[in-house]
């Protein structure tokens, strides 16, 4: 079981997004259910190992998780018609405008009509950071398959500058919350190897 800040963090923000599950799963499962169904993904994600993803982005753009070693890397999985993806999406562009040099954000639009539905949505909030079409959720080789479980959109991993999840998101996410997240897991590492020094 994964246990420390990090767990701790990630079962609150996993408590949160079972709040943010459509009314009709938490009238039939219940708030505490589906937040242990997505707690018990967190868990699997923040274990997870490395896995070099590869994505081509809207340009044509390859993306690995492998060229962005050192830095931080979102990935942030959303679709054309979901109004809480098109609430974050400003608070997104943020992050990656004002963090770029340690932190990369990768947009996955899923279960879109067609291309011109997604570049809609990029064009109507000026979307910067690179944007992939990952399929529809229900296709074999989704992009979603390469990162983990998408129970809902939106739904954002986090990776650590040495290429591991260090956080699962369902649901919302701004630009504060990620940002503390790395601070606190930075100062959680740093004091890792001052304890390791002695």
């Amino acid at each position: 079981m994964t246990t420390g800040p990090t767990a701790i963090t990630t079962r609150r923000r996993v408590a949160r997004g079972a709040a943010e599950l459509p009314n009709a799963w938490r009238r039939r499962f219940g708030l505490g259910a589906c937040a242990a169904l997505l707690l018990a993904h967190a868990r699997h994600a923040v274990a997870a190992d490395p896995v070099d993803f590869r994505f081509v982005d809207m340009q044509g753009t390859t993306l690995r998780l492998s060229a962005f070693k050192g830095r931080w890397v979102l990935v942030n999985f959303w679709a054309p018609w979901c109004p809480p993806c098109w609430f974050e999406m400003p608070a997104l562009n943020e992050l990656h405008l004002r963090q770029a040099k340690r932190l990369q954000v990768i947009g996955v639009a899923m279960d879109y009509r067609d291309k011109s539905s997604v570049v809609e949505v990029l064009r109507k909030y000026d979307i910067r950071y690179p944007v992939v079409l990952g399929g529809a959720a229900k296709d074999a080789d989704n992009a979603a398959r390469q990162i983990g479980p998408v129970p809902f959109y939106p739904t954002s991993y986090l990776y650590s500058p040495d290429g591991r999840i260090a956080m699962f998101k369902p649901g919302m996410i701004d630009e504060d919350d990620i940002v503390s997240f790395i601070r606190r897991y930075d100062e959680k590492r740093r004091g890792a190897a001052t304890e390791r020094a002695k």
